[in-house]
């Protein structure tokens, strides 16, 4: 994951304002049995996988990521070339601190336009 702080002072250093953009945010096909074993066989829990950045993302005042897969709720078939994730991976995300995520990317569409509602609806809520 690659992280890009931006710190824009805005009068005086009180107003100062820190923004962490990272890349992509990929759920690949490896990740989802070390995250169902983290859940104890019962859903999946992808904390580990943002353990090491968690505090840098929630120290920034804004964190802002590219979600680079469906989280639609059809979590079949989700390796390549169509991936997806379950609903938990948005959670882990807001664990380790995200504030924003984008889903303007190539893989929006991986599970049609449909699919891109239902992220868009699960990322909004």
């Amino acid at each position: 994951m690659l992280l890009l702080f931006v710190s824009l002072a805005l009068g005086s250093p009180a107003d100062e304002v820190c923004i962490a953009f990272t890349g992509d945010l990929m759920h690949h096909c490896a990740q989802a049995p070390a995250a169902r074993a983290a859940g104890g066989g019962e859903g999946y829990d992808y904390r580990g996988s943002f353990e090491h950045v968690r505090g840098i993302l929630s120290a920034a005042d804004l964190a802002i990521g590219n979600l680079e897969t469906p989280v639609d709720g059809v979590f079949e078939d989700h390796c390549f070339p169509r991936f997806s994730a379950p609903p938990e991976y948005l959670d882990a995300l807001a664990d380790a601190g995200f504030d924003v995520l984008s889903v303007a990317n190539n893989h929006a569409l991986d599970r049609g336009s449909d699919g891109l509602g239902r992220t868009t609806a699960r990322v909004a809520a």
